[in-house]
């Protein structure tokens, strides 16, 4: 059910905004500030563990979705030339690509709508952390879904250091 899969990562990507938008709101500083992971994840957790009574919802919502979801699979069969590779694609387009989208969408407009700050102040990024936050996005949402594009991609535009990023990934 990969239309449930885009489903999930949709409203967890919207759970992160709020959390994200609130912390701001309660301290005036991004949660990727010093110190400020422990406050951020405590909103978040919070608004996940409110997922739990939308999963009906959410189920419907997929099972609404699985047409257009299949239509697609089966445009991409046709120009790939096979159905398991029309599928990979369109696991990879509505799973990975499209909420990692929608997530960096939601935390844009609902930070620059809010005046919350999306990122502390820092330097502007070099072009190997550039590829660090896009690589990072792209692993985290593979590993831990909508979540782990924040802990992959935006932990990393922040911190942009590879060694430490992974080390602190790995163990915690």
């Amino acid at each position: 059910l990969l239309s449930y899969g885009m489903i999930s990562h949709m409203t967890y990507s919207i759970c992160i905004a709020i959390a994200w938008v609130t912390h701001g709101a309660r301290t005036g500083l991004s949660p990727l500030a010093p110190m400020q992971w422990g406050g951020f994840f405590g909103i978040y957790l919070g608004l996940c563990a409110a997922q739990l009574w939308l999963r009906p919802a959410r189920l419907a919502a997929a099972m609404l979705l699985m047409p257009i979801y299949e239509w697609n699979v089966e445009g991409l069969r046709r120009v790939l030339g096979s159905k398991k590779r029309g599928l990979i694609a369109a696991g990879a387009v509505f799973n990975i690509i499209f909420p990692i989208l929608f997530l960096h969408a939601a935390l844009r407009i609902a930070t620059h709508a809010t005046g919350m700050p999306l990122f502390p102040p820092r330097a502007s990024l070099s072009p190997p952390e550039m590829v660090m936050v896009v690589l990072g996005s792209l692993l985290g949402q593979v590993i831990a879904g909508p979540m782990g594009v924040v802990a992959g991609g935006v932990m990393w535009l922040h911190e942009a250091s590879f060694f430490r990023v992974a080390t602190a990934m790995l163990i915690g």
